[in-house]
């Protein structure tokens, strides 16, 4: 049933046509059609563009969750291969210690051994100026004692203090 438009009303709504079309936008392309399709064409636009924005917030949490993840391992995978680096390199100066320390030892065993003889000669000098006759009755005596007293002195000084009156 149609209904009847009395004048003012008519112009009130032809008035209403004229805004509409004037602020529709280019891609209406001209659309002449009045009020309700028009209306109901920017509402179901409106409520897509609501709807395109409320899936756009939520991909950008989900992305932001994801990131933070993300984010997470990598500095969880930083912090364990700090730490794996930091091992390695304390095991390879702790062997490279451990190698010099043995070298070390190494070296002082043949010290020793390379001057034993003349410690032992020393010591016989040193005796026969003190006692004043040769002390050759038992050698072995004085070079166990002579292993055992360097034995105790490892790592610290050596001095023999001699009078110079008595060393000749």
């Amino acid at each position: 049933m149609a209904k009847i438009l009395k004048g003012d009303e008519f112009k009130k709504r032809l008035n209403l046509q004229d805004r509409i079309e004037s602020d529709l936008p280019s891609s209406f392309g001209g659309a002449t059609e009045v009020g309700g399709v028009i209306d109901r064409e920017v509402l179901d636009a409106s409520g897509r563009a609501r709807q395109i924005i409320e899936e756009a917030k939520g991909d950008a949490a989900r992305i932001k969750a994801e990131a933070k993840e993300v984010l997470a391992q990598v500095q969880a995978e930083m912090e364990r291969s700090k730490k794996e680096g930091y091992d390695l390199g304390y095991q390879e100066g702790l062997q490279q210690g451990l190698e010099m320390l043995q070298r070390v030892k190494e070296l002082r065993q043949k010290l020793f051994d390379d001057n034993e003889r003349e410690m032992v000669k020393l010591v016989f000098e040193i005796a026969e100026k003190i006692i004043g006759r040769e002390f050759r009755e038992n050698d072995k005596a004085i070079m166990n004692v002579i292993r055992l007293a360097i034995s105790d002195a490892v790592g610290d000084k050596i001095v023999v203090h001699l009078n110079p009156q008595d060393f000749e």
